[in-house]
């Protein structure tokens, strides 16, 4: 809850029928920004609200003045890698054994200017 509510981080939240489908969160400080989180419910996966949400985070970064805009991924999640490539992002590190010393985190960034 701390950085929803600090002055650098954007959380945006879809929402169908008043209920909460998925959400976002942004990092952006000076000319760098990060997605914390980015999550739809299972139910709704597949309908285009993830890309909606990672657009509104790209444009949100460029409005801040962001130069490069960081994530990380679980290696294992092949569509949302896809995702992230088609939008642009690169991958430019590995993270061995991240996620309960298991699995590797990819980082990914996308420049934006």
């Amino acid at each position: 809850l701390q950085e929803i509510h600090s002055h650098t981080s954007f959380p945006y939240v879809a929402v169908i029928d008043e209920l909460v489908v998925g959400y976002v969160c942004l990092m952006s400080l000076f000319e760098d920004a990060q997605i914390l989180n980015i999550a739809v419910a299972p139910q709704q996966r597949g309908k285009g609200i993830a890309r909606k949400l990672l657009e509104l985070a790209v444009s949100t970064a460029r409005e801040r003045g962001a130069e490069v805009l960081a994530l990380e991924v679980r290696e294992s999640n092949a569509a949302a890698i896809k995702m992230y490539e088609d939008f642009g992002f690169v991958r430019y590190f590995v993270r061995k054994g991240y996620y309960e010393g298991k699995e590797d985190a990819l980082l990914m960034e996308k420049i934006l200017n």
